[in-house]
């Protein structure tokens, strides 16, 4: 099943171009504006997939004002329409100039989304010229199995927002959850353990890598019989480069291993 599709970041910057519309830097990411989700987009259901492209080309009045819609549709391998969703009419303001609006349509995987492949098309239509453009993806929703969901690099604790480059002195707030592990029979508590790895150039930084254990013994965290767990690692962030993370999870009651998850970010210098 597939829920609603968000539309979201509509407050950034906008163009008062006047080419045609275009819909350009299509890509996967976490989050948005999240690091990019590398690989080929596989989708375990439970998961969340943000698709994250910029607009070109929209028109705006004398304020620097403009509308736009957002649509969403996909379809399975023969063609038949399993969903769609329309954003409706979205304001937004050309704030900083400059010629691309950013934005990303968002949907989150039902537990029990039939597996297959899929197309995903994305149709943008400014309001004021009536110009539309469309991009497709091509996405395959796996068959439920243990697995990393839901991954977030995030900026606060929260997991409010994400992003893909960060300060010097802030830190990413790695939040992700872990699906379709096996829960002991004797306590009916899983048995995780997680894993996040930091690299630099290919290079493990031991001193940043971070492991942590789910069980029996947090109660107060994860509910007796519970077929999800959260996991969170914090990292701070002292120095400028672009780093790699890699997340893994181990179910200790079946010894499987979902992951790594993987991205890159960047730490730039404050000015």
């Amino acid at each position: 099943m597939w829920s609603a599709a968000v539309i979201a970041g509509c407050c950034v910057w906008i163009a008062s171009a006047q080419n045609a519309l275009t819909i350009e830097n299509v890509r996967p990411t976490f989050g948005s504006p999240g690091p990019d989700r590398a690989g080929a987009l596989q989708v375990y259901p439970g998961d969340t997939l943000f698709i994250s492209f910029a607009l070109k080309g929209l028109q705006t009045n004398n304020q620097g004002q403009g509308k736009v819609r957002l649509e969403v549709e996909a379809t399975d391998a023969a063609g038949t329409r399993v969903f769609r969703q329309d954003s409706g009419e979205s304001t937004f303001l050309n704030a900083l100039g400059g010629d691309s609006f950013h934005t990303n349509v968002r949907l989150d995987m039902g537990p029990k989304t039939a597996p297959g492949k899929y197309k995903v098309k994305v149709i943008a239509t400014d309001l004021t010229s009536k110009a539309n453009a469309t991009r497709e993806s091509d996405i395959e929703i796996l068959p439920p199995g243990f697995a990393i969901v839901k991954v977030t690099a995030g900026i606060d604790q929260n997991l409010t927002s994400s992003a893909s480059v960060f300060g010097v002195g802030q830190a990413l707030y790695l939040g992700f959850t872990v699906v379709g592990y096996q829960n002991e029979v004797a306590t009916k508590h899983p048995n995780l353990r997680l894993e996040m790895k930091v690299k630099e150039g290919g290079v493990v930084l031991s001193g940043a890598s971070q492991t942590g254990e789910v069980n029996a013994t947090q109660v107060e965290k994860v509910p007796q019989g519970s077929s999800t767990v959260p996991g969170r690692f914090i990292l701070p962030l002292n120095k400028v480069g672009k780093f790699t993370v890699e997340v893994t999870a181990t179910d200790l009651v079946t010894q499987k291993v979902a992951g790594p998850i993987s991205f890159t970010f960047d730490v730039v210098s404050p000015k």
